[in-house]
C-alpha cells in the first residue's frame, strides 16, 4: 500500500516482496530520481529468503541520499534483466516527495590562537 503523499528521507529503508522472477542471483535493483529524471541514488535490494520461485519473495534494501533541489521524484523498482532484452523489461515506478525536514549541524573550527587564550592545554 502506497500514500497519495509519500514523503521520503535519507536513509530510505525499503522492504517488500516482489515475484522471484523479478530476481537475479537473489537480488534486483533500485533507483532513486529527482523530478528531472537525475538518478540521485541507486541499490540493490537482496532476496530474503528463496528467490528461486513463482510466488513472493520478500527483499530488503536501504538507499541514503542527498536532498534535490526538486522537492519531487520517482523511486524505480526494476526486475533483474541479465539479458539486457526489452522484453525482459519490468518496473514499477513510484512518485515521491522529498521530506523538507532539516537537521541543524553546529560545527566548530579548532582556532590556536584564540583556544589557547581560552584553555592554554588545549591542542587540536
Amino acid at each position: 500500500n502506497i500514500s497519495k503523499d509519500l514523503f521520503i528521507e535519507s536513509p530510505l529503508s525499503i522492504n517488500g516482496q516482489a515475484v522471484g522472477s523479478w530476481y537475479f542471483e537473489g537480488s534486483f535493483p533500485v533507483f532513486l530520481y529527482d523530478n528531472n529524471g537525475k538518478e540521485i541514488t541507486s541499490g540493490i535490494a537482496m532476496a530474503k529468503s528463496d528467490w528461486m520461485t513463482k510466488n513472493l519473495v520478500p527483499f530488503e534494501v536501504t538507499l541514503n541520499f542527498t536532498v534535490p533541489e526538486t522537492r519531487e521524484g520517482t523511486l524505480v523498482l526494476k526486475k533483474d534483466n541479465p539479458s539486457s532484452l526489452p522484453e525482459n523489461d519490468e518496473k514499477i515506478s513510484i512518485p515521491i516527495k522529498f521530506s523538507s525536514k532539516t537537521q541543524l549541524i553546529k560545527l566548530y573550527y579548532y582556532n590556536e590562537v584564540e583556544d589557547k587564550k581560552i584553555n592554554p592545554y588545549i591542542s587540536c
